[in-house]
């Protein structure tokens, strides 16, 4: 609710925690303020729908309408078709013994069982666990034991991926008594159920086909029937895994309500219920934590040059600032923490307490850990990761900043800067470098091509020629790694 007074707009700001709403703080937004503080508002309101409920509605109005195409697999599907593959599917979970709440993994590449698994799963109440498809034996163990995953959906294979052999190494002591029927794993006793997508018969594994064709049983039509009305858009739905650049993957729950309004939102800024022919690359900025999407530039905008490097705009019914290192925000054009608070903050980390309290304030604001500058229209950019931050006799150094410089040299492909333990400056900088092919640098020529065009301070001490680097599974560089393996190195020199 909104009032005027005095010529500043009082914000009631909510908090959805636990099914109920609660308020949270009172924020007072003046126009001309110079700080760096933005939030839009929409003349629609958020949606408090189920995934489940968002697809009946979906039926009813666009029932004969095309719902999915594949053209890999050559599927056209309709909004009446897709629900009752879903439903049928969902039916069969039920036969298998899997409740409301129960968490089931989807393991592979995006595909037509993907799709119809994720709604059957929303269906029957159960919590969807995004699993990486390149993930190899001891990532997979990590995801089933952090949300004790009663079952698992994946494909037979997918590239080099070969998902039932990956399985088996991830738990040796599965046994089961032939094929449709579960396994047993005295190390894992809540793991019960493998559905494999696949033409073959496997012991120990329920094929997709016959989940949703013969155990899609209708006495459970009733229960179905009674978890879709005692289902709230506030209950958990979906886990995925953050990327664990610095450390471990922690599994972020999210709600019905996080990911249907930041989809809807999202759909609405990029004007998606129109056909677009073709749909240009474009900087857009989320995390997994914010159900991921926070800025996104509009459709049908021409950028001008000082919001071409931005990662778009924020979107509606979400509230950003920026704040030092003391929780003040900044001004306007200052760099600081990025802070988000709003429908679509996660609702925890699954089984960490600890860490969702050093994520989330008790007022709604999750911390992003990126450095960031936002600007009076709502345009954010992103400088670096707080934890990148490299401070040296003083001086703080933004990995980014120098990362950018020594792309521009011609001999370079990809440069990444980090801090490494020094005991007179605190630190030093470090940096991995990975040359164009057939291109030679010495570390002579690098600091030469340095001097004199930024800051002597910003310039690395450390340097080395690399091949490649340590990445996650979804791509990102493993920084943490780099800098251990630097400060190994000069211990040994």
């Amino acid at each position: 609710m909104a009032t005027i007074c005095e010529s500043k707009i009082a914000l009631i700001v909510f908090r959805r925690q636990n099914r109920s709403i609660v308020a949270c703080s009172s924020v007072f937004h003046r126009k001309s303020s110079h700080l760096s503080y933005y939030h839009q508002t929409s003349k629609e309101p958020l949606t408090y729908q189920t995934i489940s409920q968002m697809v009946s509605a979906a039926v009813t109005k666009y029932g004969n309408r095309e719902a999915l195409v594949d053209c890999t697999q050559g599927v056209r599907l309709t909004f009446e078709e897709a629900n009752k593959r879903a439903e049928n599917f969902a039916l069969g979970l039920l036969e298998l013994g899997f409740k409301p709440n129960d968490r089931i993994g989807i393991w592979g590449p995006n595909s037509v069982q993907w799709y119809i698994a994720s709604l059957a799963a929303s269906k029957a109440g159960l919590i969807i666990v995004d699993i990486n498809p390149g993930y190899q034996s001891s990532e997979l163990l990590y995801c089933i034991q952090a949300v004790k995953l009663k079952g698992i959906i994946m494909d037979e294979t997918f590239k080099t991926q070969h998902y039932l052999n990956i399985l088996n190494q991830a738990v040796p002591d599965l046994t089961n008594s032939g094929p449709n029927t579960p396994v047993k794993s005295a190390t894992l006793p809540y793991f019960t159920h493998v559905i494999v997508n696949s033409s073959q018969k496997h012991d120990g594994v329920y094929r997709f086909q016959d989940i949703e064709h013969e155990y899609s049983n209708k006495k459970h039509h009733s229960s179905l029937l009674d978890i879709d009305k005692q289902c709230q858009a506030d209950d958990g739905c979906l886990i995925q895994f953050t990327s664990g650049t610095t450390g471990s993957p922690k599994a972020a729950l999210l709600s019905h309500f996080n990911v249907v309004n930041n989809g809807l939102l999202a759909a609405k800024r990029q004007n998606l219920n129109k056909m677009w022919l073709l749909i240009c690359q474009q900087q857009v900025y989320g995390m997994t934590e914010t159900s991921p999407v926070t800025f996104l530039h509009p459709a049908e905008n021409e950028l001008s040059a000082n919001k071409a490097h931005t990662v778009g705009k924020v979107l509606e019914h979400t509230e950003v600032k920026v704040v030092d290192s003391e929780n003040r925000m900044v001004p306007l054009g200052q760099q600081g923490e990025l802070l988000v608070r709003g429908y679509c903050n996660m609702l925890r980390y699954w089984g960490n307490e600890e860490k969702t309290k050093e994520m989330i304030s008790e007022d709604g604001w999750l911390r992003t850990g990126d450095q960031f500058v936002l600007t009076e229209d709502g345009f954010g950019q992103v400088v670096g990761r707080l934890k990148d931050l490299i401070i040296r006799g003083g001086e703080n150094i933004y990995p980014g900043e120098v990362e950018d410089f020594l792309t521009n040299h011609p001999d370079i492909l990809e440069a990444y800067v980090y801090g490494v333990r020094d005991e007179r400056m605190g630190e030093e900088i470090g940096a991995s470098i990975r040359l164009q092919d057939n291109c030679s640098l010495s570390e002579a020529d690098l600091r030469e091509y340095c001097k004199g065009k930024i800051s002597h301070f910003k310039v690395p001490r450390y340097i080395e020629f690399v091949q490649d680097f340590p990445k996650t599974t979804s791509g990102k560089i493993r920084k943490f790694i780099l800098k251990e393996n630097m400060e190994k190195r000069l211990m040994n020199v």
